[in-house]
């Protein structure tokens, strides 16, 4: 599972993923403690500017990690098949094993 995550600061998971241009993609298959890649987003592929589908460099993920997330574009990414985990947890590596612990205990 890929899980891609809000880290504007490159150092905490962060609020505001529609304005966000930096995340972490983590695979669970591999190491968590360091993501995989980092993407970062051009202003216009920010989710505040482009609609979430197929084709959007965040497409690659299977879950999103944030701290804070807007209706619409939670709703962009369930339609996509896609989980959402909202997190009050600053530290990645943390906010990872919460969203893994309830990812994995959740249906789509």
């Amino acid at each position: 599972m890929k899980i891609a995550m809000t880290c504007q600061n490159r150092r905490t998971v962060t609020p505001h993923a529609g304005k966000c241009t930096h995340f972490f993609l983590f695979d669970t298959q591999k190491d968590m403690r360091q993501p995989e890649r980092s993407i970062v987003l051009s202003p216009q592929q920010m989710f505040r500017h482009q609609a979430f589908n197929e084709n959007h460099p965040l497409a690659v993920a299977d879950a999103l990690v944030t701290a804070g997330i807007g209706d619409g574009l939670h709703r962009q990414w369930q339609k996509m098949g896609k989980q959402v985990y909202v997190t009050y947890e600053l530290d990645p590596v943390k906010a990872l094993q919460a969203a893994m612990n309830k990812l994995n205990n959740t249906d789509n």
